[in-house]
């Protein structure tokens, strides 16, 4: 087993982490009939520890053009079926799911406005399930692994960057401070993405950061979301790797997103989460 890479820590005291997701990819997906009769197997094994469970179809159109006009393209649909296990902690209402597919598993933290949750839990949801999931499902490799941090821009979280109940985006976020022709304040909606390559890690890897409006109360000014995703799972040249790199490549793509989060917010931005010194516990970014 590769020695286990160690975990980049920058610590808030209220950074705006509100979901960590690490998706554990396949290199070809489980047979239809086998998933299914596995799936709800787990079901009933899963259901004292994730209490709600649900079957979500999903659906893939293509749409093509005919005569000048779009339409849907009935040999281009796909339906997949998403398998979902939550659990909700009332005490501390912590809340944490796994979902299954046919050609990955996810593993899911929601957190909220003071608690963001830890990285150290995805690990441990990860590492007591995925074995499992392995032994039961019959899989002992993986292609890749994608991680994902979703990071809400609100008047809670950038409480100093509002304005006539309008977010300046420009001083928050660097992806937007030479934005050419700005004036005053950006408007939303926003829809921005930047993919970047990174080739001095091994496994390569790519991270990117996606910016979107969601909707809210127009009272509540603008939400947004700030997406940091980095992942493994290239797909050329096919990959084939032990699941055992999992671990490692899940602290990879956490390193990654770390070094997104200090890059694309301002220092003022950051100075809002209030870091804590370099010597004093807390939260994980």
């Amino acid at each position: 087993m590769p020695d286990v890479l160690p975990i980049a820590r920058t610590r808030y005291r209220k950074p705006p982490v509100i979901e960590r997701a690490l998706v554990i990819h396949l290199g070809a997906p489980i047979v239809e009939e086998k998933f299914q009769f596995k799936a709800d197997e787990w079901r009933t094994a899963l259901v004292r520890d994730f209490p709600k469970l649900q079957t979500v179809t999903e659906w893939t159109l293509h749409v093509i053009e005919k005569e000048g006009m779009p339409v849907l393209d009935a040999a281009g649909q796909t339906m997949t079926l998403r398998q979902t296990f939550w659990q909700v902690t009332p005490e501390d209402k912590r809340r944490q799911g796994i979902q299954l597919w046919q050609d990955k598993i996810s593993f899911n933290l929601l957190g909220e406005l003071g608690n963001p949750r830890q990285f150290e839990e995805l690990e441990n949801l990860t590492s007591t399930w995925l074995p499992r999931w392995a032994v039961d499902f019959e899989v002992s490799a993986c292609s890749g692994v994608t991680l994902q941090y979703v990071n809400l821009l609100s008047k809670e979280t950038l409480p100093t960057f509002f304005e006539n109940n309008q977010l300046k985006i420009g001083e928050a976020i660097r992806l937007f401070g030479g934005v050419p022709v700005q004036r005053n304040l950006l408007l939303p909606p926003f829809d921005f993405q930047v993919n970047v390559r990174v080739d001095d890690v091994e496994p390569k890897a790519h991270v990117s950061a996606h910016c979107l409006s969601v909707e809210a109360p127009a009272d509540q000014g603008p939400i947004m979301h700030l997406r940091f995703t980095a992942t493994t799972n290239l797909g050329q040249p096919p990959r084939s790797i032990p699941l055992e790199n999992v671990k490692n490549e899940g602290r990879l793509t956490h390193n990654l997103i770390i070094e997104a989060f200090q890059a694309y917010f301002t220092d003022a931005a950051k100075a809002t989460f209030e870091p804590y010194a370099s010597d004093s516990p807390g939260s994980t970014s």
